[in-house]
């Protein structure tokens, strides 16, 4: 009986490292650049530490731009239902779909998140960034002071819409150069 539950111990370990190292896999893919306008502030979280939450400019989709999302509002549970943002060679965003986009075009996947009767709030997996914790109020000080500096995020999409951050810039710096 304890060799049956060592075995599915180990299994069990076998599995998580297996699904784990998949994840870190796809998040690591090499894809397009895309370069993201946003904002930011620096919240301080018990578990998290310090970081950067960033407000990306594509969160919010208004249906004044997109009517046609009004159909699919309805069908979008939140937290769930998955989006798709296709967007042009200026990055900026020409489709908004509950279907993947087909062909080579590029685009970000995102989840509903909800909606008002303006728009729909989308959430990104990129909305959080990193760094040491003593720079992450540095920022903070340093986007109150510059008046609302350039601030992007230099994304890696591949071809399933996957994203992740290369880097945080601060008009065309990265953001732990442009606070020194």
């Amino acid at each position: 009986m304890k060799k049956i539950i060592i075995i599915c111990f180990a299994l069990l370990c076998i599995a998580q490292i297996a699904i784990l190292g998949n994840l870190t896999n796809k998040g690591n893919q090499k894809g397009r650049t895309v370069f993201v306008k946003c904002t930011m502030y620096d919240p301080y979280h018990p578990f998290k530490g310090r970081y950067l939450q960033l407000n990306i400019d594509y969160s919010r989709i208004y249906f004044k731009d997109y009517p046609y999302l009004k159909k699919i509002k309805e069908s979008l549970t939140s937290g769930f239902s998955r989006l798709y943002l296709t967007l042009n060679d200026k990055y900026e965003i020409v489709k908004v779909s509950d279907k993947p986009p087909a062909g080579n075009e590029l685009f970000i996947k995102g989840k509903y998140d909800y909606s008002t009767e303006e728009y729909l709030q989308i959430k990104f997996l990129f909305d959080k960034y990193y760094m040491q914790e003593d720079l992450a109020p540095k920022a903070e000080s340093f986007l109150r002071q510059n008046n609302a500096p350039d601030i992007k995020i230099e994304l890696s999409v591949d071809k399933e819409g996957n994203s992740k951050i290369i880097n945080l810039l601060a008009n065309g710096k990265r953001i732990e150069e442009a606070i020194q």
